[in-house]
């Protein structure tokens, strides 16, 4: 079995990814070949949001999809306590890196928040969303709402 090492995976990540990209959104399926890379598994989510967020730089947005499909029986839903359920990738993601969370439990994102004085403004992303809202808003807010990136 030939081994992938993490240099190879963001040259291959970056060569997908086109300049005018302003939002970058990953679905990740890593148990098809996470074991390629011969780190040990628990290690593999973080080198692969590591590569991805080197190969999409400061200038643009990466977005993993992190719903809650639980909600839907439960009717209960935080953005910072439900574990997302859509894969290790987005688990690491909302887990070790400071990420923000849209607030809808079916549609839910991690985006990557950056200061306004590190991204300049250039990148969308969610710095303001939840100053900016109040509470029974946010409950309302989807991935494509006003103020999101896909907004």
């Amino acid at each position: 079995m030939s081994r992938i090492s993490p240099a190879q995976f963001r040259e291959q990540f970056s060569e997908v990814l086109d300049p005018a990209d302003e939002v970058v959104v990953v679905y990740s399926g890593i148990w098809t070949f996470g074991h390629q890379f011969g780190l040990p598994i628990r290690d593999v989510p973080r080198m692969l949001i590591e590569q991805m967020l080197e190969a999409v730089g400061p200038d643009r947005t990466l977005v993993l999809p992190s719903y809650t499909y639980a909600y839907a029986g439960k009717r209960s839903y935080s953005p910072q306590e439900s574990l997302p359920e859509t894969g290790v990738l987005p688990q690491a993601y909302w887990r070790e890196f400071p990420v923000t969370r849209t607030e809808s439990a079916l549609n839910s994102s991690n985006v990557m928040v950056l200061p306004m004085h590190v991204n300049d403004g250039r990148s969308p992303n969610w710095a303001t969303l939840s100053s900016n809202t109040s509470r029974t808003d946010a409950y309302s807010l989807t991935s494509i709402s006003a103020g999101t990136p896909f907004g």
